[in-house]
């Protein structure tokens, strides 16, 4: 989380920090302890969501 996870990325685009707030997730925060269920869904969204992207890309697939 130390690395991906930098609030100095905020204004950096496709970062976890910026989609964070995009999806107005705040529960998520950098110590993964203190909110462990908000980022193991956070993480699992995010990684689902790339991976359509990438699918989507590959096959030349636009959205609508």
């Amino acid at each position: 989380m130390d690395h991906f996870y930098d609030g100095r990325s905020a204004t950096d685009k496709g970062t976890l920090f910026q989609l964070r707030n995009a999806l107005c997730q705040r529960s998520v925060t950098k110590v993964v302890s203190e909110s462990f269920n908000y980022v193991s869904e956070f993480i699992s969204f995010v990684t689902k969501a790339y991976i359509l992207a990438f699918a989507l890309d590959t096959l030349g697939l636009k959205v609508i």
